[in-house]
Parts: structure tokens; C-alpha cells; sequence
């Protein structure tokens, strides 16, 4: 099991950007998860939630992480908005092209749903 603490400790940012966005934080958590290895070290030195890079390059630096929540909504919240399943979340992130070079990523995403569901359960977070 990745270590829980620096990824669960932004738990309050999902929940933000889940209500702002009128969709799910599991769903946000599965992304953030997927993309910033449960938020690694390398992630937490960049303030980066989502692992968001510049066009594929770099990952970008953020000076917190409520700036990568912002940035996060700004450019692509859009596109998930309203989500009430994982697969219109997946769908909305289809269309936004997020991550379109791997065509297994959107199945990949939807099973992270049930891992994070799970570390949450072992970590007492309801």
C-alpha cells in the first residue's frame, strides 16, 4: 500500500473541486491518484495533485496545492462537470483529449475508482 498520509492530507481540496465542479472527489481521487503515483515525492516537491505536465513534457510547479486544484478546475473541470458516474468523469475526460496517447487509460482510470474506494475504507476516511 502507497504511503496514504501526504495524499489523503488534500482531502478537503477534492471535496472542494468535487462540490465546485458538481461531481464526485472519488472520481477526482482516482485521477490524482493515477497521475501523481498517490501523490510521490517528486508530486509533493511540485505541489502537482494531478501530475499535470506541459503538454506532455515537464511536470508543471505549483507554490501549493490549492493552485494545482485551481489550475486543475480551471483547465479541464469543464469537462467533468455534473459527472455523477465514472464513466461520464472518463467521458468528459475523453473529450478534453487528457492523456489521449494510451488507449487503455480510460480503463485504467475507472478501475483506480475501486483502489482509492479501498485505501480510503483501510484508512478510516468516509
Amino acid at each position: 500500500m502507497p504511503k496514504m498520509n501526504p495524499f489523503f492530507a488534500n482531502l478537503a481540496l477534492y471535496q472542494d473541486m468535487a462540490k465546485t465542479l458538481e461531481t464526485d472527489a472519488d472520481f477526482l481521487m482516482s485521477l490524482s491518484s493515477m497521475e501523481s503515483g498517490w501523490l510521490n515525492a517528486h508530486n509533493q516537491g511540485l505541489h502537482n495533485l494531478f501530475g499535470v505536465t506541459a503538454a506532455g513534457g515537464n511536470n508543471l510547479s505549483f507554490t501549493t496545492y490549492q493552485k494545482a486544484a485551481d489550475f486543475w478546475v480551471e483547465h479541464f473541470g469543464d469537462y467533468v462537470r455534473g459527472a455523477k458516474t465514472m464513466d461520464a468523469f472518463a467521458d468528459g475526460l475523453k473529450k478534453a483529449k487528457y492523456n489521449s496517447v494510451n488507449p487503455a487509460y480510460y480503463d485504467e482510470l475507472k478501475k483506480q475508482l475501486a483502489t482509492v474506494v479501498k485505501y480510503k475504507n483501510a484508512c478510516g476516511i468516509r
